[in-house]
């Protein structure tokens, strides 16, 4: 029987989905936003930060079982200086914090994962607001991204911890008519 956990989901389920989805979304996304910003002339530092973002994207991805809690907490912690950074670059950078925000959701406690993602938020907000003026869209649109990430990855993993346990009951169940079976069979030998 295959154990579930939220660092480790088995394969095919529904959380495995979810981070191959991430994970494709923020290549992607990190990928276009990228040449977007080379073609608009930002130059080398769009580049090399993209690189380093990437590179730790997919170390932190390889690791991340054997990742306690600090561990994923700086390695998203790093993932969202490099994405905000890139940000002030270029505005093209603002879709690449979605992915992360299905990330930090999936890999962080509740609250950790709020306070980064409203963090973040925050800094999408204002690039927005500086780039185009205040307007309801600038702040509804990307809290409405943030609050759907978030929750997404979090259903994702009640869903899986649900599904574990489940798993785990059927098997206790089993082991439970196997006992029975046995005892009956001496019961009738006797």
């Amino acid at each position: 029987m295959t154990t579930t956990t939220a660092d480790h989901p088995p394969r095919f389920s529904a959380a495995w989905w979810l981070r191959l989805g991430q994970a494709l979304l923020f290549v992607g996304l990190l990928v276009v936003a990228t040449a977007l910003a080379w073609i608009e002339g930002a130059g080398w530092p769009v580049l090399a930060l993209a690189g380093m973002m990437l590179v730790a994207f997919v170390a932190g991805l390889s690791l991340q079982p054997r990742l306690g809690i600090l561990g994923r907490s700086v390695w998203v912690g790093v993932l969202f200086l490099g994405s905000v950074t890139s940000m002030v670059l270029s505005r093209d950078f603002l879709w690449v914090v979605f992915p992360l925000w299905l990330l930090v959701g999936s890999v962080l406690p509740l609250l950790a994962a709020l306070l980064l993602t409203a963090v973040t938020l925050a800094v999408v907000v204002t690039v927005l607001a500086m780039a185009e003026g205040h307007s309801v869209g600038g702040v509804l649109g990307p809290l409405v991204g943030a609050l759907v990430a978030v929750g997404v990855a979090r259903g994702v993993l009640l869903f899986e911890h649900e599904a574990s346990e489940h798993r785990r009951l059927l098997a206790e169940v089993l082991r439970a008519e196997d006992e029975t079976a046995r005892l009956q069979r001496e019961a009738g030998v006797l």
